[in-house]
């Protein structure tokens, strides 16, 4: 998704003076739907399309907060039963996005490189070659998954019935 451009609402969207019901004992719930909206979002691509409320707030939860703040219409029924939620665990949503991968140089004490080259670096500076030999296991364990094609074998040169 590129950006949200345009939103609209039709009559099956929850008006404001029906976004709370009333409870058996007396107490008022407010209504939890996002029925009736709709957001024109242009994608990467070029293309744009009118996409559902309830799709794009499962897919892009933070962009669509942000968009409904941005035009003020967080306080409608369709955002706020969900949008103050969105705001407040938004670093920890973004947390989640971002792989913790690159931040990890160690394992139980063990340098893990990220590429071929760092693992020969550390190689070098322990006077060893583990990490080249794993690499080369590895290499040996998966070639078989990429040696067929076309129904032809290469290690054996039989077609495969």
């Amino acid at each position: 998704m590129e950006e949200i451009t345009e939103h609209r609402s039709d009559e099956k969207a929850v008006k404001m003076k029906d976004a709370f019901y009333p409870l058996a004992s007396g107490a008022q719930r407010r209504r939890h739907t996002t029925a009736g909206w709709d957001f024109y979002v242009t994608w990467k691509g070029g293309s744009s399309n009118w996409i559902p409320l309830k799709d794009m707030k499962e897919s892009f939860p933070i962009e669509v907060a942000v968009y409904a703040i941005s035009k003020g219409i967080q306080d409608e029924p369709a955002f706020a039963w969900w949008i103050p939620h969105v705001v407040r665990k938004r670093k920890r949503f973004l947390g989640k996005v971002k792989s913790k991968y690159w931040e990890r140089t160690h394992k139980y004490g063990i340098r893990i490189p990220k590429s071929i080259k760092e693992a020969i670096k550390i190689d070098k500076a322990n006077w060893d070659t583990l990490w080249q030999d794993s690499i080369q296991m590895e290499m040996k364990n998966n070639r078989v998954a990429f040696e067929e094609a076309d129904g032809i074998q290469k290690d054996h040169g039989t077609p495969s019935i």
